[in-house]
């Protein structure tokens, strides 16, 4: 049931456990003479006795006192369905920027490895590439003085292919008959006494020697050994 707020004194019926309160039932205007009559100023004296007997009897706090934490029933208080979505909707915002920057720290990675080489490496590159054409042309140069060396040294390769040169020192007329001459002379020729010399050179030394009446001396510096060993190579082949 709703009340005028004519029958209030302030217009609106107070709390209802203020009993003590002029408004607490309405008062005016009712077309009656049987209600007690309320004293608004006595009320007043009340309230204002009643708050100053609190004050002192609550000790003062500190000017500047911190605030108080919440209690742990706020903190627990159940959220709200729209707090949820919220905190949904947070949640799959981190997730995505987690993703992204992942994915971005692996095209920085893949970007280190396909960089261009940089300035020192270039520079070792063309060392690494100066380095080897001075290697090869040392393998090449080396190459031809082995060639030109073998064409002084008396082994195969002083009479191979030159059927004029095996004439000229041995007095044979190829280089298939020197072959067959050193088949047929191996098995009797003073291999252990003679390490310094093949059995080519001693066969090559000895017709040389028959054919070209060659000192000692000479043959000694054709074949790099010592003239006493041209001299046992001679007597024990002849």
């Amino acid at each position: 049931m709703r009340v005028c707020s004519l029958h209030f004194h302030s217009g609106k019926p107070s709390y209802e456990m203020l009993e003590n309160h002029p408004d607490w039932t309405p008062s005016l205007r009712l077309g009656h003479s049987d209600v007690k009559t309320t004293d608004a100023a006595r009320y007043q004296r009340q309230v204002k006795h009643r708050s100053t007997q609190r004050q002192e009897q609550v000790p003062p706090l500190a000017e500047h006192q911190e605030e108080q934490p919440p209690s742990p029933a706020q903190d627990q208080r159940p959220s709200s369905p729209a707090q949820d979505l919220e905190c949904g909707l947070c949640t799959s915002r981190q997730d995505v920027i987690n993703s992204l920057l992942e994915e971005n720290r692996k095209l920085k990675e893949e970007a280190q490895d396909q960089r261009p080489p940089s300035l020192a490496q270039d520079v070792e590159c063309g060392l690494c590439t100066s380095r080897r054409d001075v290697v090869n042309s040392l393998l090449e140069e080396n190459r031809k003085l082995k060639e030109e060396l073998d064409e002084y040294r008396m082994n195969e390769n002083f009479l191979s292919g030159d059927d004029n040169t095996v004439k000229y020192y041995t007095g044979l007329p190829n280089y298939v008959m020197f072959q067959t001459l050193l088949c047929s002379l191996t098995p009797y020729l003073p291999q252990g006494r003679m390490k310094k010399l093949s059995t080519f050179q001693l066969v090559l030394l000895t017709l040389m020697r028959l054919r070209l009446d060659l000192p000692v001396q000479h043959l000694s510096r054709l074949f790099r050994v010592h003239r006493t060993t041209v001299s046992d190579a001679f007597q024990h082949t002849l």
